[in-house]
């Protein structure tokens, strides 16, 4: 191998501008070039190929940029690897020498990049790194420049980190007074630096207790600054040093020597010990936890930020752990960190940033990345034992936050595990309700959230508890209303807010799980509300107000369940709120104000129930309830606005009965009114004109209307403990969201600007999210601001031009005024308001496509100028895109608005502002595009190529930004600007001045590279150039070589790399699969694998997902590195993750058939089977595919305890449940192809059953509903597959005892009523495949199916008490047996023992399946009204069920229920009728939705009718057919079945319903499979042949199809499409008939489905008028010459198809027209020039033989009407005797051939010349010897030749014995078999029977030989 090469003398020659990209690129090269290299020729030459480097630090390190200098490292680190520990020693101490005594900085920069990176790299394997030490030391002392001393002390952390126990320890204190002198610095990136150093110092336990003490009181004054990079390495120096402090401390106690300060100094010789004491691991831990918990709780953390700091430690010493060490110390954890919280009952922020803090640690970082399956059930029992339950004894002895924070992580374990239910839980629940009922006002929220998760979970107490709950509410209120009025009564407004928001929280778990309740639970929760609203009434103000906060609470509950529940009560819910929010009162301002505040607090409460309605109820908003809900809501509007504020005093006074001040509940409402308007606004036509609406909005934006009231800021911030007070008072969130291109951080998680106010938002518990945490409630003014930005933005582009004018002069009024004021807070407030809500309504313009008028854009653009002035980066984007889209909406003068910012921005000398402007050009260009001149594109391009060097940090990064949004624009009117773009982008990167190490020597304080921008630009760039990239490998290899180095920058500097990976995922869109690319592929599964950084694995799956699907050539190289193992550990630890599911079944999908013992071994193992073979593919194939050690050790190791972690652990049920589901999927596919793959399932079979068997009998609901499906698939797949050992045994016939027991498992007392509806179906379709062969076999099913019908009918006795029938779930049950009883009957066609089994209940089970099946129908396709209906009303009847679960049990049943009629029909049509016209039928709870007068007796047709709807209405709605197999293929068979001629006159053939039909079954035909597409035809050919005017039809007699009479014109116009329909079936599986002859299935059932159809073809073609046959028949005969093409189909079908041809020609003879005749000859033509075509291409010889026999039936059938005269009868008998010549293997057939021709025609006059060919041309063959086999073709022709005496005309039957008898006599000495030589002389016996004298004459004229012969015959046929 050559040896690597790095050219500087080339530099030379170079440009100093070049040499900067040249050194680069040279670099990458030669980083390739080294890589390559192998270790022993990388060893030989490790001088030669180190110079170069040294070289180029020396001659050109001014030249190297900050990626360049990581870079060089890269090829240091490359030409290292693999090399000894001295050789790199060693070739690392080039680089200290080469800098001895040099004072150049730029150099020294360069070596000390190089030595820091291969110490990261290689430091563990450097033995002695004391000359690093000191070298790094040297140049970190604080007299050097910034940029030397950060290098220096992150290379010092390198060598500390891998050497600090081997170095002495004076120079640890030496290295650590020079790290204290550099945390003093300014500079954030040298102080960074320095926190490393501490703390691999802190970790070694070498400092003394006082300064341990000093850095903890630094760590503390460095945590008030507000950086979070800065707050993170904080974070992890408070954990090293709670640690070390921990060690200090136990070591102190082993000693039994105290250890303080003074100590310490006295005797240093103690503490300077060289070796460092082992410590217990858990008590270390211990510790160093408590230690920190005590720092969160003292004095010194008095600022936010630092208890954000310490919360992070605490986090990095969990993440420091391994996860088994955290879940196994959970007990510590809990009483370290909840049991010793204090009881801090105060409403200021930093108590509630404590409770967030807990909860955040057990919640988000605990429960979801330490705790496993089991772990995580033993945490919901400690948080019980250790905190819920001591809570319930006594509440002073544990504090509310610790009991918030065990709910939250308990309600987000439940949401996690789900499963089954446990003893725990049901102890929990008792626990939970217990709490609940002591009535803490503080826990409401997380009580009502925990039961609602529980019960979810748990499903089966819930109706108990829901009433239970309503009897302790029933009980409050009587004993509140039942006190004396002169009696002042206290209120507990905990208790009522306890049970009220718990009550609306369970309702949501009920509705979720509508079977473990009754339906009249809902029906009571309204009938409840609304007496308490009604009765509030007649109480005094307190009892009034209790009552009417819990009334209007339990109606937002209510209506948010959707129409079903509200359109019922939609009249009284109007009536409800027009009292509630009622105009003002004329008497307002005289009002008592505690009057008035009842009053709002009123309005509030039923505002909250308007507002659920508005977001669940859409459908009901007609355009009546619409007005009125404005007048509603204008009311209330007015009510706001009608009172002035009073007294202080009675402002900040709580309300009674309420949970706010005055103030408080006047900005809830405003924020209520604006979200009720806003909704309303989405409603489709909706639109809002209200100015004084829009006016309002305006002030609380523009003037913060809504902090009146306060007197300072401190009070703002202060009125509720949610915010922060670091938030700009009346600014809206939306200023501290991070933006959209970046990702949050780990500290935006700890520092909160907002905490959750949920006891302001009682509707945040009846929220319909999936995540588990109680749903986000901003704090209320921070909610009133952002629902007034996004009302503003939709109300704004309805307004018209004037007010929209009027409105921006107040708005940029505002922003002028407070620009030139003191109050800067306030002035940032409103600009921020201004702009988001500038920003919200141009977007809404934008989406509306409406243009803006001249006036508006000037005041836009006004207002804009304005807001740039702000200096604020987090306003630049919104400010620029607003710009954008102002340019696009200003159609009239496209290019007005960029013409003046590009002028702005090139004279503007504010940093700021010119940021700003070229920003905005960027996304103007992107938004505008072609509508762009060339020419001021051109100038915006060169524009921007300025800015992009610009020296200022802020406006180079906007400018860059911008090239990369409008690089798209500018490419497709310039398209050579993408060209050499590769190299513009990393000019960018190299610049100086992102070389944020040299500018640090120029002692700026904070620089970091901004690597997320440039692979921003990257990615954009891939995106542009796209395919191109595959025919431009330099560009493609270039693009992959910047993202490779980009990816190690954004590692280096920590940023988010979500951006590098997209970068990754596009190249692989674009490009083939790099060489290179196993760095990123680990770094990836990495990132997937690791729970510590759940964002950066959540972005890592998706980009993995996303490649995977574009890029076959990747997914394949991960799926060889076993990286299927890595996903299956990753979705173990988050079961929900779709694109890890996604990602598995891709790779199922593509390697299930050439690895299949894998899968099913991997499938097995986790889904419970552990003794199966091992499933690991070999490692060799990863050797042959040249992966290194490192990226198989991944695949095998990533576990704590093994080298394969894949089985060594139990796996959650998600993940088996998954498991089962892809082993479900596997079985079906691989079965259905009956490939080499199914033989090895089949070898498994007692694995699959053995699997199937242990999940269905799981305690867990999931596992056990997986383990029936499996179950089904396998009884399904496997039921008709044979015992390889024993042909005549079924396969599955020694597994019937384990599949009856998995039946019997779903009985049991706590078995869901969905597992046993489930059981019963698959155990009817079990006994259906016939396996169990007697019925006695079947017993123990049979017997189960009988119970479950004795129990389920409504007429049996003690139906309720049955355990499985509760609430609604027993019309669940009764369904689904209904439909494990209909599937018998379905199978007893074929099972024997099932007719007599099910011969005593088919009368009462036929009644139910009727009535099942017109409930199902009514609730399905009738009126909205009856389906939305619900038992709501005082109707017993009806109250029984709500409709919509019914429907939903109907929708799993229906079909199997419809086919059990249709067979009742067919077999037994009077019991059907019977019933239909009996007393069965009376009305019942099924029933209760169909009522009709039609007289079945009578109307017979009408049942048929009604099973043809349903079913043709079913195929309308895909979603009534999930759930069966193959639905479509039953419906037509069922509607082939009552397809009658009475249903097609009266109904199919009507005007209206045909086309429906015509464009259903042309739908059907193109999507399903074969079966059912035969199904299809076979309904559309009694469809055709039920036309009422069939017989009108056929024996019409015209000429023209215009003269027909109209009905036949119409019926034959409704035939045609049906025809249509079988052509079109016949093109879907023949290519010859398509304009694209794509290639078709070749399956035996497509073969016989072209058959089928062509047969189909032919029968509807016979009954059209004759006309229009002959052209049908034309169609036909083409389309018999396209399928002879088809050779499959031949080999398959070719004598159905020859059959077929038969039918065909005898319905054309039958005819008898002379076009008929045509068409035959020219069939005939073609069939011969076929025949001649393919008699010498073996390929084509089914195609030969099909056509010679077709010819044969044509001469044969056709022969009354044809002419054997014609020369193509005469070429075809040519060649067929010259086939007798040769063609010994069809010898047999042709000679066959030959006698039937000659048979078949001598009937026929016009035949005889063919006849007497025949004869002629067979005597002078087999005179000449010339037949291949002449005594078996006499032995044919000789009886076929007497026979024909029969038909020959008397007259010539003498001359034609004369020509027969000669022959037969001469050739009948060939015939050789004595039963031969009997047949002819049986002819001759017969012949001389009829002719005896002709005979006898003929015979004696025989030569003597003849004569002998014939004598001989006759003699042998008499004996």
């Amino acid at each position: 191998m050559s040896l690597a090469s790095l050219p500087l003398e080339k530099l030379t020659k170079v440009a100093d501008v070049d040499k900067r990209e040249t050194i680069y690129i040279d670099l990458l090269n030669y980083e390739k070039q080294l890589r390559n290299l192998n270790k022993n020729t990388r060893e030989d030459s490790l001088q030669t190929n180190l110079n170069p480097l040294l070289s180029l630090i020396k001659k050109y390190g001014n030249f190297i940029a900050y990626p360049t200098r990581k870079l060089l490292s890269n090829c240091i680190i490359a030409l290292l690897k693999g090399l000894e520990g001295y050789h790199q020693h060693r070739v690392l101490l080039y680089f200290v020498d080469s800098i001895h005594e040099k004072k150049d900085y730029i150099e020294i920069i360069n070596v000390l990049s190089v030595l820091t990176s291969c110490l990261e790299e290689y430091g563990n394997q450097i033995n002695q790194q004391e000359t690093f030490i000191r070298f790094f030391f040297k140049y970190s002392k604080t007299n050097l420049s910034y940029g030397v001393r950060s290098i220096a002390l992150d290379g010092l952390s390198k060598c500390i980190e891998t050497s600090i126990q081997s170095t002495n320890e004076d120079l640890i204190k030496e290295i650590w007074k020079c790290i204290k002198s550099n945390l003093n610095t300014s500079s954030t990136n040298v102080l960074l630096s320095a926190l490393r150093c501490a703390y691999y110092i802190l970790g070694s336990s070498r400092l003394r207790n006082s300064e341990l003490e000093w850095f903890k009181s630094f760590l503390f004054k460095k945590s008030s600054i507000d950086n979070s990079l800065l707050h993170s390495s904080l974070g992890r120096c408070f954990s090293a040093l709670a640690s070390a402090q921990a060690d200090k401390s136990i070591e102190a106690a082993a000693n039994a020597v105290p250890s303080t300060p003074a100590d310490d100094e006295n005797n240093e010789e103690v503490e300077n010990r060289s070796t460092t004491r082992r410590f217990d691991e858990t008590e270390s831990f211990r510790h160093a936890l408590r230690i920190l918990v005590e720092n969160y709780h003292s004095k010194h953390a008095k600022y936010e930020s630092s208890k954000a700091v310490l919360v992070f430690a605490v986090k990095h010493l969990f993440l420091m752990q391994r996860p088994s060490f955290v879940s196994l110390n959970y007990t510590t954890i809990v009483d370290i960190i909840l049991l010793h919280q204090s009881h801090s009952t105060s409403k200021e922020w930093l108590s509630s940033l404590e409770q967030y803090h807990c909860t955040y640690l057990f919640r988000d970082v605990i429960g979801r990345r330490f705790l496993d399956q089991s772990s995580e059930l033993q945490g919901i029992e400690i948080l019980l034992k250790r905190v819920l339950e001591p809570y319930l004894k006594d509440q002073s002895k544990i504090s509310e936050i610790a009991v918030k924070t065990a709910m939250a992580s308990t309600a987000d374990i439940l949401s996690r595990s789900k499963g089954s239910a446990t003893a725990l839980y049901s102890q929990l629940l008792d626990t939970t309700l217990q709490i609940l009922y002591l009535g803490k006002d503080s826990l409401k929220n997380e009580v009502a959230w925990l039961l609602r998760c529980l019960l979810s979970v748990m499903p089966s107490p819930l109706m108990p508890t829901l009433l239970a709950l309503f009897n302790r509410l029933e009980l409050e209120f009587k004993h509140l209303r039942s006190k004396p009025k002169e009696v002042s009564p206290k209120l507990n407004v905990g208790i009522f807010n306890n049970l009220t928001l718990s009550l609306m929280s369970i309702y949501v778990a009920a509705e979720e799980n509508p079977l473990y309740v009754a339906s009249s639970i809902f029906s009571k929760l309204f009938n409840f509300s609304l007496d308490l609203i009604k009765s509030s009434s007649k109480l005094d103000l307190l009892a009034a107000q209790a009552q009417i906060k819990t009334g209007w609470r339990l109606l937002s509950a209510y209506v948010s369940f959707g129409p079903s529940f509200t359109r019922m009560q939609l009249s009284q819910l109007l009536i409800l709120w027009k009292n509630a929010l009622s105009r003002v009162p004329s008497k307002i301002h005289s009002q008592n104000f505690m009057e008035t505040n009842a009053d709002m607090f009123n309005r509030f409460e039923a505002l909250q129930c308007l507002l659920s309605f508005l977001e669940y109820n859409k459908i009901l908003f007609t355009p009546d309830v619409r007005k009125r809900v404005i007048i509603f809501l204008n009311n209330c509007l007015k009510f706001y606005k009608a009172f002035s504020l009073t007294k202080r005093l009675e402002i900040t006074m709580p309300i009674p009965a309420s949970d706010y001040s005055h103030l408080e509940l006047r900005s809830l409402l405003l924020a209520r009114i604006f979200q009720c308007f806003f909704e309303l606004s989405q409603l489709s036509g909706m639109s809002l004109d209200d100015q004084e609406l829009l006016s309002t909005t305006v002030s609380t934006i523009a003037e913060l209307s809504s902090l009146q009231g306060y007197d300072t800021a401190d009070e703002i911030v202060q009125a509720k403990a949610f915010t922060s007070p670091r938030v700009i008072p009346g600014i809206g969130s939306r200023f501290y969201a991070q933006p959209e291109e970046e990702f949050q951080t780990t500290m935006d998680d700890i520092l909160p600007c907002y905490i959750c106010e949920s006891s302001s938002d009682s509707l945040s518990v009846i929220s319909r999210s999936n995540s588990a945490k109680l749903p986000y409630v901003p704090p209320s003014l921070t909610s009133l601001i952002d629902n007034a930005i996004q009302l503003f933005a939709s109300m704004f582009c309805h307004q018209p031009p004037k007010v929209m004018e009027s409105t921006l002069e107040i708005m940029v009024a505002s922003v002028t005024n407070l620009k030139s004021g003191r109050d800067i807070l306030r002035y940032k407030a409103v600009t921020a308001n201004t702009l988001f809500s500038i920003y919200g309504f141009l977007s809404a313009f934008d989406n509306k496509k409406v243009t803006l008028p001249d006036k508006v854009v000037s005041l836009m653009i006004e207002l804009l100028e304005n807001l740039t002035a702000v200096n604020d980066p987090k306003l630049i984007p919104y400010i620029s895109k607003s710009y954008a889209f102002l340019a696009y909406l200003y159609q009239s003068k496209p290019t007005s608005v960029l013409d003046t910012i590009i002028k702005r921005a090139a004279e503007s000398g504010d940093p700021n502002c010119r940021a700003v402007l070229i920003l905005a050009v960027g996304h103007i260009l992107k938004k505008v595009g072609s509508g762009v001149p060339q020419t001021t594109l051109i100038t915006a391009y060169q524009l921007l190529k300025v800015f992009n060097t610009d020296s200022n940090d802020l406006v180079r990064e906007c400018s860059i930004r911008a090239s990369s949004v409008s690089l798209g624009s500018i490419a497709k009117t310039i398209p050579s600007v993408l060209t050499a773009q590769t190299r513009i982008l990393l000019s960018y990167m190299l610049l100086p001045e992102c070389d944020i190490d040299v500018q640090l020597l120029k002692k700026r304080n904070s620089l970091f590279f901004p690597s997320t921008l440039f692979a921003n630009y990257l990615d954009c760039l891939i995106n542009e150039l796209g395919p191109n990239l595959r025919s431009d490998s330099s560009t493609s290899h270039f693009a992959f070589d910047l993202a490779h180095q980009l990816l190690l920058l954004s590692r280096d500097t920590g940023d988010n790399i979500i951006h590098v990976y997209k970068c990754y995922q596009h190249l692989y869109l674009f490009t083939p699969l790099e060489t290179n690319s196993d760095f990123f592929i680990r770094e990836l599964c990495g990132n997937i694998i690791d729970l510590k950084q759940p964002k950066r694995r959540e972005i890592s799956i998706e980009v993995l997902y996303q490649i995977l699907l574009q890029n076959h050539e990747f997914s394949e190289s991960c799926y060889k590195r076993h990286f299927d193992r890595l996903i299956w550990q990753s979705l173990d630890t988050t079961p929900d993750n779709k694109l890890l599911k996604n990602i598995l079944y891709i790779w199922l999908n593509d390697y299930k058939d050439s690895d299949i013992h894998s899968w099913v071994n991997i499938l097995l193992f986790l889904v419970g089977i552990k003794n199966t073979s091992s499933s690991e593919r070999s490692n060799e194939q990863d050797i042959q595919n040249n992966l290194d050690e490192d990226t198989v050790s991944l695949a095998y190791g990533t576990s704590e305890n093994a080298s394969n972690p894949l089985f060594q652990k139990n796996y959650r049920w998600q993940t088996q449940f998954y498991a089962a589901t892809c082993l479900k999927t596997c079985i079906s596919e691989v079965m259905a192809e009956n490939k080499e793959p199914a033989k090895y399932l089949i070898s498994r079979i007692s694995d699959l059953v053995r699997a199937a068997f242990v999940l269905s009998t799981s305690d867990n609901f999931y596992l056990k509903q997986g383990g029936f499906e499996l179950l089904d698939t396998i009884i399904t797949d496997f039921s008709n597959v044979m015992d390889p050992d024993f042909d005549d045994v079924s396969l599955l016939d020694q597994f019937q005892a384990q599949i009856s027991s998995a039946f019997s498992s779903a009985f049991v007392d706590d078995s869901s009523p969905e597992i046993v509806a489930m059981s019963l179906n698959i155990a009817s379709n079990f006994i259906g495949t016939g396996l169990l062969k007697t019925e006695s076999q079947a017993a123990k099913i049979l017997n189960l199916l009988k119970e479950a019908l004795e129990s389920s009918l409504p007429e049996r006795a003690g139906f309720e008490e049955n355990r499985h029938f509760k609430y609604d779930s027993k019309y669940f049950l009764r369904i689904a047996t209904l439909s494990a009883w209909a599937s018998l009957l379905v199978h007893s066609a074929n099972v024997s023992y099932l007719k007599e089994f099910l011969s005593s209940n088919i009368r009462r089970l036929s009644s139910h399946w009727i009535m099942a099946l017109r409930g199902y129908s009514r609730l399905q396709f009738g009126p909205s009204l009856v389906k939305d209906f619900v038992a709501d009303t005082s109707f017993t009847r009806v109250q029984s069920i709500n409709p919509k679960i019914l429907l939903n049990i109907y929708e799993k049943s229906w079909l199997n229920i419809a086919e059990s009629l249709t067979i009742l029909l067919s077999t037994d049509a009077n019991l059907i009728y019977g019933i239909l016209s009996g007393d069965e039928l009376s009305l019942s709870e099924e029933d209760v939705f169909f009522q009709d007068n039609i007289n079945y007796a009578s109307n017979r047709y009408s049942f048929n009718f009604f099973l043809f709807s349903v079913c043709f209405q079913s195929l309308l709605i895909p979603s009534t057919l999930q759930g069966f197999r193959n639905p479509v293929f039953r419906i037509m068979r069922i509607m082939t079945e009552v397809l009658t001629e009475e249903l097609c006159t009266k109904v199919l053939y009507d005007h209206n319903v045909f086309p429906e039909v015509v464009d259903l079954l042309v739908r059907l035909i193109l999507t399903e499979d074969w079966e059912t597409k035969a199904s299809i035809v076979i309904f559309v050919k009694k469809l055709a042949l039920a036309n009422p005017a069939h017989n009108d039809l056929k024996f019409c007699e015209t000429d023209s199809v215009t003269s027909m009479e109209p009905t036949v014109s119409e019926s034959v116009e409704m035939l045609f499409q049906l025809v249509k329909i079988l052509t079109l079936a016949l093109t879907v599986r023949v290519p010859g008939l398509r304009s694209d002859p794509a290639e078709s299935a070749t399956n035996k059932k497509a073969s016989e489905f072209v058959i089928l159809c062509f047969n189909a073809f032919l029968d509807v073609s016979n009954i059209f008028p004759a006309i229009v046959r002959v052209d049908l028949f034309a169609t036909a005969m083409h389309v018999y010459e396209v399928i002879m093409d088809d050779q499959q189909l031949l080999k398959n079908s070719k004598q159905e198809l020859l059959a077929a041809l038969r039918k065909l020609l005898s319905t054309m003879v039958e005819q008898n027209d002379h076009t008929c005749t045509t068409l035959i000859y020219t069939l005939f033509e073609h069939l011969l020039n076929i025949y001649k075509e393919t008699i010498n291409d073996s390929d084509k010889k089914e195609k030969n033989e099909t056509a010679f026999m077709s010819m044969v039936l044509v001469l044969t059938l056709a022969a009354p009407i044809l002419d054997s005269e014609q020369l193509v009868v005469h070429d075809f008998l040519e060649e067929l005797f010259s086939s007798l010549k040769s063609s010994e293997e069809d010898f047999a057939l042709r000679t066959r051939c030959v006698t039937s021709l000659m048979l078949v025609n001598s009937k026929h006059p016009s035949m005889s010349a063919l006849c007497r060919f025949i004869i002629y041309k067979s005597v002078t063959m087999l005179q000449n010897g010339e037949v291949l086999k002449s005594g078996d073709y006499v032995t044919e022709f000789i009886p076929a030749l007497l026979d024909m005496h029969v038909h020959i005309p008397e007259e010539k039957k003498k001359s034609f014995l004369s020509m027969s008898i000669p022959i037969a006599a001469h050739f009948s000495i060939l015939v050789e078999h004595a039963d031969a030589r009997k047949r002819i002389g049986e002819k001759l016996l017969k012949i001389m029977a009829i002719q005896p004298d002709e005979a006898k004459a003929i015979i004696q004229q025989l030569s003597p030989r003849q004569k002998k012969c014939v004598e001989e015959i006759l003699i042998q046929n008499v004996e």
